[in-house]
Formats: C-alpha cells, structure tokens, sequence
C-alpha cells in the first residue's frame, strides 16, 4: 500500500469504512502527506519518461546508425516514417542517410533502435 500503512475497518454510527493505520505512530495528517509526496514523485517519473522517437533516435538511435553506416553523426540525416501514437518510441520507425548511404530503424517495445533494414547505397542523383 501507498505510503506503508495497513488498513483498518472501522465502524462508526452503524456505517463501515476503511482507514489507514499509518506505520511508526506517525500522526494521520503526516502518513497522508507522505502518500501525496509518494504519488507526486511517481507521476514526475512517469511524465519525465515521456520520450519522442526524435529525442530517443537523438540520444540512443544516432550513434547506432554512425557506427552502421561508417559516418560521424553529424553527417547524418534522419526522417521519421512512422511515429507511435503512444508514450515513448515503441514501433516509430526512422530512415537515416548520410555518406551515401542509408538505413531505417525501428524503435522495439523495450525502447532500444534496431536496424531493420540492410544498409544500402543511396539513388544516384541524392
């Protein structure tokens, strides 16, 4: 349980309701601050979870595909095909290119960018 308190069943004037007996004697008005503080910090670690496929492609998804296609990032391009409607970059998949080549990846459901396609040599004239 949030906040560590075990619940009580209490009865008062003929009604039952549940309460929570906070662990270590702490006063109620202390244990309920503390499960506020508890949720507040889970909510700001889920929110900061929140990734795009650009900033995850940025951050693990670019030094992949320098190491695959041979060329510094900074040579790179990239163009997202496709986007997850959802949190993170589960199943957004990005094309790069750069020092004539080029390659897509493919964001899987633990976040990590695998190269799913073979590296090939870009169309003459681009």
């Amino acid at each position: 349980m949030p906040g560590g308190g075990e619940q009580v069943r209490v009865t008062q004037a003929g009604k039952a309701w549940t309460s929570r007996r906070c662990p270590g004697g702490l006063g109620n008005a202390l244990c309920h601050d503390a499960t506020k503080i508890v949720a507040a910090v889970l909510l700001f670690a889920l929110f900061a979870s929140c990734v795009t496929a650009e900033g995850s492609f940025k951050k693990d998804g670019l030094p992949r595909a320098a190491f695959d296609l041979g060329c510094s990032a900074d040579q790179l391009t990239g163009l997202i095909l496709k986007r997850n409607d959802g949190l993170g970059c589960a199943n957004s998949v990005v094309g790069v290119s750069g020092c004539g080549k080029q390659a897509t990846y493919v964001c899987d459901v633990h976040q990590n960018w695998i190269k799913n396609s073979e590296t090939t040599g870009l169309p003459a004239g681009k």
